[in-house]
């Protein structure tokens, strides 16, 4: 008896469910290299090389070309080849697409056959696009189910104090709630906002930063004498469960950080001179301030903490 087929009914997607996915395809450039360019620096890597050469009854150096393509390897030839010929194609075709790739490219061969022109596919990962004409009103609804909690919260606490003997040990400080009332509120907000407006993060992209932050998580278990692999086996996890829960985590935080740029250049946030000076009068080490005052890198690492601090006080004070 043969399986009966689903109906039409049964197979049709309810596209109301249907929700837009939050990582978005990387985009996609084509890169050709001309034989004639491929041939002449295939002959310069060859001659090159196979002066490292050895082989039975030839001194090094002096082995025929074509005993030592044989033995380096026809695949490394043309990885040097590529190595070679990509890098200013590459760049030259950036500048004439008008890309700003956040990442390295990721390189795939769509033809290289041999003796004839070769194409290959590069794939980048843009900037996404960002809709915030309404993010005020969505930085209000974090902010109204922020206060909504705080309110639950401070119910729950009073409750427990009243039926608690030792009250004493239930006080906090005023700067201890009012730090737990901010950090409460920019949850919401963050939350907020990601949800609203739901920039599409380049799957390249999101690759990319995972892997650094599985690096950067294997190097501080480094620190405390733990390899990942003996991490993962106490947890009993598998590497796999692992990183789809750290993509997760980095999607989200892509996402943040890409809305709360737009918003800095929207309202046109910036760091001034006095900004900068007041903020690095604060740092009492002396070397410390020194070097991000003579450092290029530190300055500007600086002015953005600076930046993202004033946009925060901002959306903290949206009514």
């Amino acid at each position: 008896m043969t399986k009966k087929e689903p109906t039409k009914k049964t197979v049709k997607k309810d596209k109301k469910t249907e929700q837009p996915s939050i990582v978005s395809d990387n985009t996609k450039l084509k890169l050709k290299l001309v034989w004639n360019d491929i041939e002449t620096e295939y002959d310069k890597v060859l001659k090159a090389s196979a002066k490292n050469v050895k082989s039975q009854g030839f001194r090094k150096g002096k082995v025929p070309l074509k005993v030592a393509a044989e033995k380096i390897g026809k695949e490394k030839l043309i990885n040097k080849v590529l190595e070679t010929l990509i890098p200013p194609r590459y760049d030259d075709l950036i500048e004439k697409e008008k890309k700003q790739p956040l990442t390295q490219p990721q390189i795939n061969p769509i033809s290289m056959e041999w003796g004839k022109d070769w194409e290959l596919e590069i794939q980048i990962a843009e900037k996404p696009s960002i809709k915030l004409d309404n993010y005020k009103k969505s930085v209000k609804k974090g902010l109204k189910e922020a206060l909504k909690q705080l309110k639950e919260q401070e119910k729950a606490v009073a409750k427990e104090v009243k039926e608690s003997k030792d009250k004493e040990t239930k006080k906090t400080t005023p700067e201890q709630t009012a730090a737990k009332k901010r950090e409460t509120k920019l949850h919401h907000i963050f939350k907020t906002l990601v949800e609203d407006a739901g920039p599409q993060i380049p799957e390249l992209l999101l690759k990319d930063e995972t892997k650094r932050e599985i690096q950067r998580m294997a190097k501080e278990l480094e620190k405390m004498g733990l390899s990942l692999d003996d991490y993962l086996t106490r947890r009993g996890q598998k590497f796999e469960e692992m990183s789809s829960q750290i993509a997760a985590q980095v999607l989200g935080q892509l996402q943040l950080e890409f809305i709360l740029r737009e918003i800095e250049e929207k309202e046109k946030i910036e760091a001034t001179d006095k900004d900068k000076k007041e903020e690095l009068d604060k740092i009492e080490d002396k070397k410390m301030k020194k070097q991000i005052e003579d450092n290029h890198h530190y300055l500007d690492h600086f002015a953005k903490q600076i930046i993202r601090r004033k946009l925060i006080d901002q959306l903290l004070e949206i009514k």
